[in-house]
């Protein structure tokens, strides 16, 4: 999946729109809010419902920060479990359109569908195949301002939920 290696070779100027520097994505991880969201992401896979709305829209961005780490942690979810719906993902939080812009809600709509950009479908082929390479990483992260670093790190943050819930 996401090697860890790729991130320890990253500049420090590739930052995520909420957290600073993807490099640093260990500290990243030990925030109270990402443990959190880390925490809320496992039960919602685990079958309880979770109202998202505290972290729906927030961040900068035409898709806000918080809105791409879900979306990359939705597409961790589709590689390791393609024939596992989530469309029912978002059904305790109030209407997207209520908490974030009309591309981001997209976005999210069409994660829960298992519908990603090309970008993200064909670093998930590559990953698959264990084919993936630093190009591929860079070419996510050209994505937007701050975009790119967060869907990485989102999808960092799903990849360890899905290997936890693979112990569990």
């Amino acid at each position: 999946m996401v090697r860890e290696f790729f991130f320890s070779l990253l500049s420090p100027v590739i930052a995520t729109g909420l957290y600073g520097p993807l490099k640093n994505y260990r500290q990243i991880a030990r925030l109270d809010e990402i443990k959190l969201l880390t925490k809320l992401f496992y039960h919602q896979l685990s079958g309880k419902a979770v109202n998202w709305a505290m972290f729906i829209g927030k961040g900068p961005g035409l898709t806000p920060s918080s809105d791409d780490m879900l979306v990359g942690m939705l597409f961790a979810h589709y590689l390791a479990e393609p024939e596992k719906s989530i469309e029912h993902f978002f059904n305790e939080t109030p209407p997207l359109s209520s908490l974030t812009t009309i591309v981001s809600q997209h976005y999210l709509e069409y994660a829960t569908r298992g519908i990603f950009s090309t970008y993200l479908i064909q670093l998930g082929k590559k990953i698959k195949n264990k084919e993936i390479i630093f190009k591929d990483m860079l070419e996510i992260l050209s994505i937007g301002h701050h975009s790119g670093a967060d869907t990485l790190l989102g999808l960092w943050i799903g990849y360890q939920i899905k290997q936890q819930q693979r112990i569990d």
